[in-house]
């Protein structure tokens, strides 16, 4: 999947220099490194991972000995699974998410999770890249599966019940929930440049 460089690089333009700089250069595929190269002269800052070699990047189609040898795949976390199910759905289901993560330039690989119930394709990326990961999923996977459901949910709908319906409540939890995510964030970047300014 081939990354979208223009969409890439107005996100790397939107972040303050702090958000920018926390990107580990290493963790991206070679096109979204290039990106990153360029936000990164049109700025004029040093990133922190320039100075350390690049960790192997996994994109596409690779083998085993490859996804053994990336460093970030020992530290790396599940941005989300799929219960592998008989009709070999939840496969294809995976492709399509980790193909998201990819054309965003975020490296990702699904690996096969065996539990003593049940089996999970889990779609795996650097632990830095969790929550980037996460949005980019949201945004370009699953909202786009539950805007079916929401549309499908309303028509069934009769008239009453549906005029009783106040998109500000129904909207409060997720809203509420980017509200604090940001929050948090915000609160720790101040942390650390608050240390920073001490030191």
């Amino acid at each position: 999947m081939r990354v979208d460089t223009e969409q890439l690089g107005r996100y790397y333009a939107s972040l303050s220099d702090g958000e920018f700089l926390n990107i580990e250069r290493g963790e991206l595929t070679e096109a979204a490194q290039k990106v990153y190269d360029g936000e990164t002269a049109r700025r004029r800052v040093t990133a922190p991972s320039a100075a350390r070699p690049s960790a192997p990047v996994l994109a596409g189609n690779v083998d085993d000995d490859a996804v053994e040898a990336a460093e970030w795949l020992d530290d790396g976390v599940c941005a989300c699974s799929f219960a592998v199910l008989p009709d070999g759905s939840s496969a294809q289901h995976a492709a399509e998410a980790e193909a998201a993560l990819q054309h965003a330039g975020i490296s990702c690989k699904v690996t096969l999770a065996q539990g003593d119930e049940r089996a999970e394709h889990c779609l795996m990326v650097p632990g830095g890249l969790l929550f980037h990961a996460i949005g980019i999923l949201d945004r370009d996977y699953f909202n786009a599966q539950q805007e079916d459901g929401w549309r499908s949910y309303f028509a069934d709908l009769p008239d009453e019940e549906f005029a009783a319906l106040d998109p500000e409540i129904m909207c409060a939890g997720m809203l509420d929930r980017a509200a604090r995510l940001e929050r948090v964030y915000r609160e720790e970047l101040a942390r650390r440049d608050s240390e920073l300014r001490q030191d």
